[in-house]
């Protein structure tokens, strides 16, 4: 007759899980050194996304232009005359830009300073082509927009913030992605030095069922990397992006960190086997946090990783201050892979723990 599960003897096991990782001295110095390391470098990173590029404008009347703007990135300042545009580009150091727009609008002249770059004279002069088209449609009272078969934004929308991300924020799901990683080798390592050591097959001589030992040491990985994450957010202040979805997608997370240290840990013969096979694990798992340093959508290969789903959402959720219900889609992703890596996991320690 086969045991049943007992949740009490799920929590004993699990109990002693803990106690053995607490008495690990490398687990111990690296899971907090590694927290410390990366709460220390959000915190020096800066906050502005790009830097700020003075652009002068003649004459300061275009209210597409002037004002005191609130762009980001760009700083437009506004000047009474075409001669101290002039001046202040081309001898002063403080401004790259100057154009100097006709009364009529009809024709328009483009000030570069020494210190801008080849591509930027590039950029520049396309702007300023388009812009005069938009300015001689405004002035004949006719939409800029009305001729074309796409929707263009308006000046303040282009212009915004939203489209723009700091590196700060860039990093954050990739650290969080990380610091789930790293524990999730934690739990690699225990259950290899628990195989090793044949903890398992001594505790299956007891009343604990091979159910009872699998539950435990998913719980176990899920407590170890839920507990470092959900520091790293408080610490860093990342829960005020929205601290139910962060939840969401760090419990999931953990569960996928968990099953990943299962199959590592079970597969690995000893500690570098099972740390070489872990390693073969993170990497995949951190390409697409890394993704997201560079400018360009995400290609389909990368959709297919397990971890997309996770770095999306916390991604969305930090970046554009998007809901549950938005980022809803990348946790069903990541809970599906989430039980695809469990059930390989669970068969795969099973498959140990009865061969010992």
């Amino acid at each position: 007759m086969k045991r049943k599960l007992n949740l009490f003897r799920v929590f004993l096991i699990v109990k002693k899980d803990l106690r053995e990782f607490s008495r690990d001295r490398l687990w111990m110095i690296l899971s907090p050194l590694s927290l410390l390391m990366f709460v220390g470098l959000l915190r020096l990173l800066p906050e502005n996304p790009v830097d700020i590029i003075s652009v002068g404008v003649f004459p300061s009347s275009y209210s597409v232009f002037a004002g005191d703007s609130d762009f980001s990135g760009a700083e437009i300042i506004g000047f009474e005359s075409r001669d101290a545009l002039s001046v202040a580009v081309l001898e002063g150091d403080e401004l790259l830009f100057g154009v100097a727009l006709a009364e009529s609008g009809s024709s328009v002249e483009l000030f570069l300073s020494s210190s801008v770059t080849p591509a930027q004279n590039r950029a520049a002069a396309s702007a300023v082509r388009e812009l005069c088209y938009v300015i001689q449609a405004m002035q004949s009272g006719e939409n800029p927009t009305d001729g074309l078969p796409v929707r263009i934004p308006e000046f303040r929308e282009m212009f915004s913030g939203t489209g723009r991300v700091s590196l700060k924020d860039k990093l954050k799901p990739m650290l969080f992605v990380i610091i789930l990683l790293v524990e999730s080798l934690a739990l690699a390592g225990l259950i290899s030095v628990e195989i090793e050591h044949r903890t398992a097959s001594a505790l299956l001589v007891t009343s604990a069922t091979t159910r009872d030992l699998l539950l435990a040491k998913i719980l176990t990985g899920v407590l170890l990397a839920v507990t470092q994450v959900f520091l790293f957010l408080a610490f860093t202040g990342i829960f005020s992006s929205g601290w139910l979805p962060l939840v969401v997608t760090a419990l999931l997370g953990a569960w996928m960190a968990s099953s990943v240290g299962m199959i590592s840990g079970a597969a690995g013969r000893d500690f570098m086997g099972t740390l070489f096979l872990g390693m073969v694990f993170v990497v995949p798992l951190i390409i697409p946090a890394f993704a997201l340093l560079f400018s360009g959508s995400p290609g389909g290969l990368l959709k297919l990783i397990p971890s997309y789903g996770l770095v999306m959402s916390v991604s969305d959720v930090i970046g554009k201050g998007s809901g549950l219900a938005d980022v809803a889609p990348y946790l069903f992703q990541l809970l599906i892979w989430n039980s695809i890596l469990a059930l390989i996991g669970l068969f795969v320690l099973k498959r140990k723990v009865e061969a010992l």
